[in-house]
């Protein structure tokens, strides 16, 4: 890295917008074609890890439920194959 910081930007709707986003006068919230993502950084790609794995588990789902039910993939972050639930081959 450039500066000794990782970062890392979440696909839209894939972490809760609960407590960021703020209404705006008139109830206009900006864009809303193009939506902006909140993203952790920290010192190396395991701590980006250990805030996905805290952020995709079912009790973050209970509190949003637009959220998509993804848990994180362990084995795609170790860079192994993984299986889709019909049980083929995802290349990771």
């Amino acid at each position: 890295t450039f500066c000794g910081i990782y970062g890392l930007k979440p696909t839209q709707e894939r972490v809760t917008q609960q407590g960021v986003a703020v209404p705006r006068l008139g109830d206009r919230n900006g864009q809303t074609i193009i939506k902006g993502v909140a993203g952790p950084m920290a010192h190396c790609v395991e701590d980006l890890a250990a805030v996905l794995r805290a952020w995709f588990r079912p009790s973050v789902w209970q509190r949003d439920a637009l959220l998509p039910r993804m848990p994180f993939n362990r084995d795609v972050f170790a860079g192994l194959p993984s299986t889709s639930e019909s049980g083929e081959v995802v290349a990771s």
